[in-house]
């Protein structure tokens, strides 16, 4: 038996059987839940802390297991989409979604301070 582990990976399944015959092997398939997917916001070369990024997928996606905040919140929701996990950008402008899946994602950038609004493009 062999088993997979890793410092920020998860796991669908982390334990496989190996046979070894010959100078042949066959090992049964490790599966990787996800990868984190990151970022970094900044202006005019400077870090930009508290933007919120939302993550959305497709309207069937299931929203992420690893995402310690999905509160719903601004911009409103992109047509045929669903969010699946929302974080915020620390001191550094950086952001982490956590184990995402392989698919196809949206992520939406926005800034709301007391007096002040912004939503974010891409540069």
């Amino acid at each position: 038996k062999v088993r997979a582990s890793h410092p920020v990976w998860k796991f669908d399944k982390d334990m496989g059987s190996v046979v070894i015959t010959g100078d042949n092997g066959r090992a049964e398939d490790l599966v990787v839940s996800g990868f984190d997917v990151s970022g970094q916001v900044m202006a005019a070369g400077q870090p930009i802390a508290g933007v919120t990024i939302l993550l959305y997928g497709g309207s069937s996606a299931a929203p992420l297991k690893h995402c310690a905040d999905n509160a719903k919140g601004s911009p409103p929701t992109p047509t045929g989409k669903q969010q699946l996990c929302r974080v915020r950008t620390d001191k550094d402008g950086h952001f982490v979604f956590p184990v995402v899946p392989v698919g196809d994602y949206e992520l939406v950038p926005f800034y709301k301070g007391e007096n002040t609004q912004f939503e974010v493009s891409p540069a």
